[in-house]
Order: C-alpha cells, then sequence, then structure tokens
C-alpha cells in the first residue's frame, strides 16, 4: 500500500505541475457581455446550469473550472444523487448552492483569470463542506462520494486538487468519518493495486 500511495502523490504533484505551467496565465473577458438576469437566479439557486452561463460569459475554456470540474461535477452529482442517503442528497444541495453563490462575485466581474478563479472555487468547496454537515453525512455516503469523484480522474490535470480538498475534509472530521471514507477510497484503488502490487 505505501508503493501504491508514494505513486498516487507523485501523480497528483506532476498533474499539477504541468496544469499549473500550462494555464497560468489564462484571462477571460466579459468584451461587452452583460451579466445576465437568468444566469444569477441559477447562482442562488445553485443550479448546474450557472457554470455554462458562467462560462458564456466569461469563457476560460473547457480546461478550466467551470467546464472542467464545476460543470461536470455538479451533473455527475445530479445523476448520482438517489444513491445518497436523504441527509446526503440535503447536503448535496445546500454544499453546492453554497459554492455557486460565492461564485456569483466572479460571475459579475468584466475578467477574471482563469486560474486564481479555479484555486478560489476549489478553496470555497471545504468552507461549504463543512458549513452544510459534510462531517455528518460522509460516513454513510462515502462510497457514493468516490463514485462521482472517479478514480480515474485523478490522472486528469489539476484534478488533483479536488482530491486533496475531499481527503483534507475527512481528515478534519476523523473517526469513523475518516475510516469509512478510506476504505471506499482503498476499494477505488484496487486496479492500482492489483497493477503495482500492496506493497507494506
Amino acid at each position: 500500500m505505501k508503493v501504491v500511495g508514494l505513486f498516487l502523490v507523485m501523480s497528483l504533484g506532476a498533474a499539477n505541475a504541468f496544469w499549473f505551467f500550462r494555464n497560468s496565465e489564462t484571462t477571460a473577458t466579459a468584451d461587452g457581455r452583460p451579466v445576465d438576469d437568468t444566469c444569477e437566479a441559477y447562482g442562488e439557486a445553485g443550479s448546474c446550469e450557472f457554470f455554462d452561463c458562467f462560462e458564456q460569459r466569461l469563457p476560460c475554456g473547457r480546461d478550466f473550472y467551470m467546464q472542467r470540474f464545476g460543470n461536470h461535477y455538479c451533473n455527475r452529482f445530479e445523476s448520482n444523487m438517489e444513491s445518497f442517503t436523504e441527509a446526503g442528497q440535503e447536503f448535496l444541495v445546500n454544499s453546492r448552492q453554497c459554492v455557486t453563490r460565492r461564485l456569483l462575485e466572479y460571475y459579475r466581474r468584466d475578467y477574471v483569470n482563469c486560474h486564481d478563479l479555479e484555486h478560489d472555487a476549489i478553496d470555497m468547496i471545504g468552507p461549504c463542506y463543512t458549513e452544510n454537515g459534510f462531517c455528518e453525512i460522509i460516513g454513510d455516503n462515502a462510497e457514493q462520494f468516490l463514485n462521482v469523484f472517479d478514480i480515474s480522474d485523478l490522472f486528469d490535470a489539476g484534478a488533483g486538487k479536488l482530491w486533496r480538498e475531499l481527503l483534507g475534509l475527512a481528515r478534519h472530521c476523523g473517526g469513523q468519518a475518516l475510516t469509512q471514507f478510506m476504505s471506499a477510497a482503498a476499494s477505488q484503488l484496487s486496479p492500482l493495486r492489483a497493477l503495482f502490487g500492496d506493497k507494506k
């Protein structure tokens, strides 16, 4: 397991380094496109449609947060919603609304640095998750989260930030929640164990 863990850490670091040096200077501008009332309403409501209309006004491209992570994971959570417990579903709705409402500040700007926007957006996940009871629901929903944050995403450039955020939240919760989360993560990593061996 130590070999697999080291491999994952190195993979996360390499992916993030590539992403940083490639994308750190990209800026999106509104170019006269006005703030849209409907898009603001999507942001207030926590709708997945907010990520698309944000991108339409301030287009960073599909390699950045709005399309690559925000819209992508929002729709994956929506598709998998029924697999979560009732408390888990309530958490997903409230935490998503928390994130999109915080992103409205950026949507109303005339330009954004796409790299900084992605970091700021991912930094919003922690507070929005903890404020809405992540530690209370993660134990019973660990496998469901890891089905959404698929292990294959680990190797996408920049995706390591999301994994580190999720693992950091699980560590923050501690106790049984952390145990259940790590157990679910271990089952997700089983293909890598078969490939590299589970050496201790």
